[in-house]
């Protein structure tokens, strides 16, 4: 039984009890010997209430190395194999000095946020009007640009709520990186264009899971509750590229998923949602100070 099956029994007996000290007693490094970092685990204990019930789910996933584990307790409401294969599907996890720097900047975290569902609601319409002869694409796209749209006002009453102000930010290399290698002739950019979409799609669940558990009450709950569209959101994207290409698209999604590892894993000088591993100048070390 590995050290993480461990501590989730552990959980699991806590359920029902007054506080999680039991369990975060211990520092990351007890448990797991690394990886997170204690500042970000207590931060983690200090949330861990939200996502602790009898139907507690977890998730073992597979990274670049096959001994990489990783859960995410605030997507227990979201079908475990959904969440199994969109972590699949993704190159990598996203970085914990990501994390850091999202909890410190949860401005700009927010105002990008806002930005990027804005985009989606502009892809999807895009794609209608460029395909007008494609119904499944229609429909789909119809629906997620309308979702799309409702989660950019949720995002836009959460700035304002929180006295923050909405404004334009330059865009991060994320998208832009990938979109270079979209093929010209229509058929095939429509084919790269759905996969570089379903990519977008995966890293933003994946990060809304991935950072939700450190968040305050508001908006955790907001992010997890976003889960599910968003898991919905890629396979539309993923199912209609391989219906509308005449060729198995592993070879294009393996292209796509390599500039995407490359994006979050390489060091990045500026912090967005989609930003890779943030440079040293943009890290507040007294973020965690007690």
């Amino acid at each position: 039984m590995s050290k993480l099956d461990d501590l989730l029994r552990i959980i699991k007996q806590m359920t029902g009890l007054a506080n999680s000290n039991h369990v975060c007693g211990l520092s990351y490094s007890q448990l797991f010997g690394g990886g997170l970092g204690d500042d970000l685990w207590g931060v983690f204990c200090n949330n861990a209430a939200n996502f602790i019930n009898d139907d507690f789910r977890y998730f073992m996933t597979s990274s670049t190395t096959a001994s990489t584990t990783s859960f995410y307790p605030a997507a227990k409401d979201v079908d475990p194999q959904d969440l199994a294969d969109l972590i699949d599907f993704l190159p990598c996890e996203t970085p914990d000095a990501w994390i850091k720097v999202a909890l410190q900047r949860q401005d700009i975290l927010l105002i990008n946020h806002a930005y990027l569902e804005k985009c989606a609601a502009r892809t999807a319409l895009n794609l209608m009007f460029a395909y007008p002869d494609k119904p499944d694409l229609q429909y789909k796209m119809s629906r997620l640009a309308r979702e799309e749209l409702v989660h950019f006002e949720q995002v836009m009453k959460i700035i304002k709520k929180r006295g923050m102000t909405y404004r334009g930010l330059k865009p991060s290399r994320y998208a832009g990186l990938m979109n270079v290698e979209i093929r010209k002739p229509s058929d095939e950019r429509l084919i790269d264009g759905l996969i570089v979409g379903a990519l977008i799609e995966a890293r933003s669940c994946e990060r809304f899971a991935k950072i939700a558990p450190f968040l305050d009450d508001e908006l955790a709950k907001f992010y997890t509750s976003l889960l599910r569209s968003e898991a919905r959101h890629y396979k539309d994207y993923l199912t209609l590229a391989q219906a509308y290409s005449k060729t198995p698209i592993d070879d294009r999604v393996e292209v796509f998923r390599a500039i995407e590892k490359k994006a979050i894993l390489e060091e990045d000088s500026q912090f967005r949602f989609h930003s890779g591993v943030p440079a040293e100048h943009l890290i507040r070390p007294e973020h965690f100070a007690k």
